[in-house]
């Protein structure tokens, strides 16, 4: 027998996941650099790496970059000290990265004064820095510790800190092509309640704040839209996540935002992790508990990336720790990559590439590879640090290996209908052909290469 069903049937298409925790993985058998541990650092997840960035082992205080490959299990290599380490040691300040480029700012130094420093480093494809930090704007107009920073659309943002009182305001800055800032600015608008030692995050246009220590101790969340010229639009106040706490850390990926540990008095540590998802609007829905630590910390680093969820150092109430943990999150992965090997018929130099469209971390989305007529690829470099070559440069490469990924993890919000999501258009690779050997051409004239004439030669011998 047959019948006929006139009803529709719909389900989401990559509604994300369900965004909980599985099992906490205590990575204790891979220790720090000099088992090192560390409190009152900062730590980022970018382009497969892991960094662990300054803090405090006791009376030790760290000027140092440490990273370590994110494998596809979410388990981590060995512990690198990268050879480049930032100006004046120091712990409560601010990271974030960008395009490329790894950013610090402010914090306390050893004999607890405060900073107004902004440093700024290149990160190379294979995770560590390629060029030792440059000091760029001073944050204007006090240092200060225990603010937040965030990068977006090519602004540097700093909220709230203290200076001996607490902040409500953010600042921020244009970022110039070479990673360094311009002058800071006041965005225009304050949240409610100053303070510092707080989380910041910045998703779908959004700002966010959280929690942190002030008048009292919150747990509210606050965001406010980014406008185009960088300056904010008005705060408003949306789900409070539950238990008032700072010195804890968050995290953002695929449309939700994740707290994990923190105190709420300075001599107790939460374990817990909360979740809640972030609306297309800027509010975020009811938070919720997921899988907790196993021991609770406070003054602890985290970071999401690639489907895990991290948290590195911390106190616990047994005493500081010197390694990494991590959780898997059931979530939908929203990245893709597209890649493209080409062969330019003879030897050159890559010069720069540029694109048309949006992606999320710029140029810092875009890796390449090259290869030399043996066609072995070489480690892969950001197409951020590259910079135009002279015309008459010689290259000695015929081959490169261009990867874009396109990644809405941070910077999307669900449904994906609303249009927000990574593009591009088209990408050029721009490159200059090594010109003939003198035996093989006038000598300032012009020559054939693959059977097409080549513009005047003025490279000389």
């Amino acid at each position: 027998n047959s019948h006929y069903v006139a009803n529709v049937e719909y389900a989401p298409i990559n509604n994300g996941g369900a965004h909980t925790l599985g099992s906490w993985t205590i990575d204790s058998g891979n220790v720090f650099v000099g088992s090192s541990t560390r409190i009152l650092h900062q730590t980022l997840a970018y382009k497969g790496y892991l960094y662990v960035i300054g803090g405090r082992m006791s009376s030790t205080y760290y000027n140092t970059v440490m990273y370590a490959a994110i494998n596809s299990n979410g388990s981590l290599g060995s512990w690198t000290n990268d050879a480049h380490n930032f100006t004046t040691a120091r712990t409560t300040f601010a990271a974030t990265v960008y395009n490329g480029y790894l950013y610090i700012a402010g914090g306390l130094d050893s004999g607890s004064t405060r900073l107004d420093h902004v440093q700024y480093a290149p990160i190379g494809g294979s995770g560590a820095l390629t060029a030792n930090f440059a000091t760029t704007n001073v944050f204007a107009p006090t240092a200060r510790a225990g603010g937040c920073a965030v990068a977006y659309n090519g602004y540097l943002y700093m909220s709230g800190g203290w200076d001996g009182n607490d902040f409500a305001t953010t600042r921020y800055a244009a970022i110039n092509g070479n990673g360094s800032v311009g002058t800071w600015a006041d965005s225009g608008s304050n949240f409610t309640n100053a303070r510092s030692s707080h989380q910041c995050l910045v998703n779908n246009g959004y700002l966010y704040i959280l929690g942190g220590d002030g008048a009292a101790v919150y747990n509210d969340v606050q965001y406010a839209p980014i406008n185009g010229n960088g300056t904010l639009g008005t705060w408003k106040q949306t789900n409070s996540f539950n238990g008032k706490r700072y010195f804890f850390s968050s995290g953002s990926g695929n449309g939700y935002i994740y707290i994990m540990g923190g105190t709420s008095t300075g001599s107790d540590q939460l374990g817990d992790v909360q979740y809640a998802s972030i609306n297309a609007n800027g509010s975020v829905g009811a938070w919720q508990h997921s899988t907790s630590v196993a021991a609770g910390l406070q003054a602890l680093g985290g970071a999401v990336s690639n489907g895990y969820l991290y948290i590195t150092g911390g106190s616990e109430s047994t005493g500081d720790n010197e390694y990494a943990q991590y959780a898997p999150l059931n979530v939908i992965s929203r990245k893709g990559q597209y890649s493209k090997l080409m062969d330019f018929g003879g030897e050159y130099a890559l010069s720069t590439i540029s694109y048309n469209g949006t992606i999320p971390d710029g140029l810092g989305s875009i890796s390449v590879k090259t290869a030399s007529t043996t066609g072995t690829l070489g480690s892969a470099s950001l197409a951020s640090g590259l910079s135009a070559v002279a015309v008459c440069t010689t290259g000695t490469n015929r081959y490169a290996w261009m990867t874009v990924t396109l990644d809405d993890t941070n910077s999307a919000a669900f449904p994906d209908s609303i249009g927000n999501n990574a593009n591009t258009t088209d990408i050029t690779v721009n490159y200059v052909v090594k010109h003939p050997d003198p035996n093989v051409r006038l000598r300032g004239g012009k020559y054939f290469a693959q059977e097409l004439l080549q513009p005047l030669d003025t490279c000389g011998p």
